[in-house]
């Protein structure tokens, strides 16, 4: 049955931006946006583009996310990227009472549980930050990396033992091989921890530079850690956005490079304070 103008006229606003299909493009922008971040990094390694040119793009789909968010706040899939977002910003108390939100509305989505483990982790809460890591275990016995985030947490919290043994049940190879270059080292079996490094900077070379740069960061070689984080710009590693409040880089904090080689990035405390975005969560 066709509704009839009279009828459309008095439809209240959020029933008319579903009518107009707005919501799904909402939805449809946040998926959208990340997965061309993704293949402008692929492509401008190709073809040798500056990096200033992701920087601009990344700047100009952040504009237009609030967009995205003022259409349907609640949905998950948006908020999931809005989470991200504030936490590379250093938004930690904003990202994490989005995530908490994004949680308490679907509490099976594994991705979720690893994001807020993430932001847990980076804001202090250790032990919050593996629950939700064993949360996203629990529901997903696949899930990517789950041990071996737990297992750097133990390392923050002193445990290298407990950390050894999250690491040996990491079921992805090339972060078994991370986790267990920092595990050994903690634990003083140098050899060891050489070992699993070599046999990363071996096969991983081109797609884990910046997991290397922390991994060095960690056994505290900073010209070496340095270097990496070189090439990871280098091949427009995505992840280099993680790297102000990544907890591996602690031991490099006070290095005269840091702040300059942030400065580049255009992720020094003071730029990331200049960007605008505040997400209003849902009540």
């Amino acid at each position: 049955m066709t509704d009839t103008p009279a009828e459309r006229e008095s439809e209240g606003p959020w029933v008319k931006l579903r009518r107009r299909k707005v919501v799904q493009w909402g939805v449809a922008y946040a998926a959208g946006a990340w997965g061309f971040l993704q293949g402008l990094a692929y492509v401008s390694t190709l073809l040798d583009w500056p990096s200033q040119i992701q920087k601009l793009v990344g700047l100009a789909l952040l504009v237009g996310l609030p967009i995205a968010l003022e259409l349907e706040p609640a949905n998950p899939d948006i908020l999931g990227v809005a989470a991200v977002l504030a936490r590379r910003l250093g938004r930690l108390d904003q990202a994490i009472a989005i995530a908490e939100y994004q949680m308490a509305r679907d509490p099976a989505n594994t991705l979720g549980r690893d994001n807020l483990g993430y932001m847990y982790r980076y804001a202090g809460r250790l032990d919050e930050a593996i629950s939700e890591f064993r949360t996203g275990l629990s529901l997903s016995p696949g899930y990517i990396a789950g041990h071996e985030g737990i297992g750097e947490v133990l390392l923050q919290k002193g445990d290298a033992e407990a950390a050894l043994e999250e690491m040996q049940q990491e079921t992805v190879h090339a972060m078994r091989l991370v986790g267990l270059s920092m595990a050994y080292h903690a634990l003083g079996r140098q050899a060891e921890s050489d070992a699993a490094l070599t046999e990363l900077i071996a096969g991983y070379e081109k797609t884990y530079t910046f997991n290397i740069a922390y991994v060095l960061a960690f056994r505290g070689e900073a010209d070496r850690a340095f270097e990496w984080l070189r090439k990871s710009v280098q091949n427009h590693d995505l992840y280099l956005s993680a790297i102000v409040r990544h907890p591996m880089f602690e031991n490099i904090h006070e290095d005269p490079r840091w702040l300059p080689f942030l400065r580049e990035l255009g992720l020094a405390p003071e730029q990331l304070t200049a960007i605008k975005f505040d997400v209003k969560v849902p009540k």
